[in-house]
């Protein structure tokens, strides 16, 4: 499988010629930027310890019903006037850094990258205009390396807006917390050989600041939140064991093209 510098380099050319030959706004979307983040984490498990920066593209196709952001193609629809979003979408996964910024890759590393299809259910209050508060139910499924399932629950509460001009919501913090259950085989593929027991696997709390005016509310601008393992076997497992939580911090700042 191409390398993660591969896959943004392949996208870059395709969607970027894919710009140029676009000639409607309201069918097209392009941004262009840049996600950084203190380490790689993903479902409690720390991938990689130190800094990394990636480019990021996303595009957006008839009104962003058809959205590719980075490795991933979803497509998006309201099932429910504004209260009620589905979202699938399939994404590839590697463990390793985009770049080898400070520790050297290790242990954690030693994952089969793979693809990865996810539904989501995404539930607003009042509704995704005003959007107060959200729940958000999500299921995922391995495609290629371990054919683990993966269910996650997360609650998200607005802590209040800050307008610009006309009142648009330009500044919106949202607290949140996300609860995951997994399989077996995928414990064992996130957490290392001993993790082979279906659970709770993972917690995560935090802050997010969403940008309502510039990005949807799927794209925090910010993360800030604390992460950690569940399960004495998860906790145990040989990819993981000497770190079970963390602190993690993620800046993503993107800008329109077309």
């Amino acid at each position: 499988m191409p390398s993660g510098k591969a896959q943004v380099i392949f996208f870059s050319i395709l969607f970027c010629t894919a710009g140029v030959l676009a000639d409607n706004e309201n069918l097209f979307k392009l941004a262009l930027g840049a996600k950084t983040q203190n380490v790689l984490a993903r479902r409690g498990a720390t991938l990689y310890g130190s800094f990394q920066i990636t480019p990021i593209i996303y595009v957006g196709f008839f009104d962003e019903r058809i959205q590719i952001f980075g490795t991933s193609l979803e497509l998006v629809e309201f099932l429910k006037a504004e209260i009620l979003r589905a979202r699938t979408k399939v994404a590839s996964f590697s463990d390793d850094p985009f770049f080898v910024t400070g520790d050297a890759k290790g242990i954690r590393n030693s994952r089969d990258s793979t693809f990865e299809w996810t539904s989501t259910l995404e539930w607003f209050f009042p509704d995704h205009k005003r959007n107060w508060g959200e729940i958000d139910l999500r299921y995922s499924k391995d495609l290629k390396a371990h054919s683990g399932d993966y269910v996650e629950a997360s609650a998200r509460l607005s802590l209040g807006k800050f307008f610009g001009e006309g009142f648009i919501p330009t500044l919106q913090p949202q607290v949140f917390v996300t609860v995951g259950y997994g399989g077996s085989q995928h414990n064992q593929y996130f957490y290392g050989s001993n993790a082979d027991s279906p659970g709770f696997n993972n917690v995560e709390v935090g802050l997010l600041v969403l940008l309502p005016g510039k990005y949807d509310s799927a794209y925090p601008a910010v993360t800030l939140s604390r992460y950690e393992i569940l399960g004495a076997k998860n906790r145990a497992g040989t990819l993981v064991s000497d770190k079970v939580s963390g602190i993690y911090a993620q800046l993503t700042i993107a800008f329109g093209v077309l």
